[in-house]
């Protein structure tokens, strides 16, 4: 009976974590210094028991906030998904910026 009670509180614990972060995660709205930055803002507060670094490469561009939004949600689930799932000593983000291949009509 204790095990099952203690298996709740984690589990509890666990979805109210989830559940402020998501919060947060909605109402960032600093991209001020493009997703970059907030990728950047990100890393550390995902790095309790696992170091995460962040790193870019090209030329930032201006995202909509929507899609920046959206983006940091995606980066988010998929450290809080390397770290659950894959017990891994460090986890690396990079966001890479590159010109468009193939646009054009034609």
């Amino acid at each position: 009976m204790m095990e099952c009670l203690d298996n709740a509180r984690v589990y509890l614990r666990l979805t109210l974590d989830e559940a402020r972060q998501a919060l947060s995660d909605l109402r960032h709205n600093s991209f001020d210094n493009g997703l970059a930055g907030a990728l950047l803002e990100l890393s550390p507060t995902m790095a309790r028991d696992v170091p995460v670094t962040f790193g870019t490469e090209g030329s930032q561009i201006q995202l909509p906030d929507a899609i920046s939004r959206t983006l940091l949600l995606v980066a988010r689930e998929a450290i809080r998904n390397a770290i659950a799932h894959g017990s891994p000593a460090e986890v690396n983000l990079s966001l890479s910026f590159a010109a468009r291949r193939g646009a054009g009509c034609g």
